[in-house]
């Protein structure tokens, strides 16, 4: 048996002060980390999300891509995820209004 190693993670007090700092300097950034806080999703996951990965009547979404760095040079682009992670969809819980 390895030791599995414990990935700290942030407090819901640390994601509040985190959001209202975003919301007041209105930085992009705040939606996607909001979206990857309450559903488990990995940032680059969140940030490749497009309209039509969002199904409102379902309350779901389609998560089949990555943002992910290519190089230093090429910038970020959205990749599809590997084989082993395929797409799938997961339940969202109704968005909150901030």
């Amino acid at each position: 048996d390895e030791d599995i190693p414990i990935i700290p993670t942030i407090s819901y007090e640390q994601f509040l002060e985190l959001n209202e700092m975003l919301f007041k300097k209105k930085n992009p950034a705040l939606l996607p980390i909001q979206i990857a806080y309450y559903t488990g999703l990995r940032i680059g996951e969140a940030c490749s999300l497009t309209w039509q990965d969002i199904d409102f009547s379902r309350n779901t979404l389609r998560i089949d891509k990555t943002l992910a760095r290519i190089s230093r040079d090429a910038g970020r682009r959205s990749a599809p995820r590997s084989a082993k992670r395929s797409a799938q969809w997961i339940s969202a819980t109704p968005w909150r209004r901030f």
